[in-house]
């Protein structure tokens, strides 16, 4: 959940970005698979954590449990 200049600047190895004003269950299951955020973890990353906090807080009202907010 980097901004796109977060996230050219380096992000981690294999990550997907995630635009927070894209960001929904749907979304990450049709980039990431139907696992994705329950039978898989979802790591979610951003400079501060604040943006990762943010994006598991709306996935997890979404029916997503398996979320890895970080910094």
């Amino acid at each position: 959940v980097r901004s796109p200049a977060e996230y050219a600047d380096g992000h981690a190895a294999g990550a997907v970005s995630m635009p927070m004003d894209k960001l929904d269950r749907m979304w990450v299951r049709a980039r990431l698979g139907e696992d994705a955020g329950n039978g898989e973890p979802l790591h979610l990353i951003c400079a501060s954590g604040l943006r990762a906090q943010q994006a598991a807080d709306k996935l997890e009202g979404q029916g997503l449990a398996n979320l890895a907010p970080v910094s």
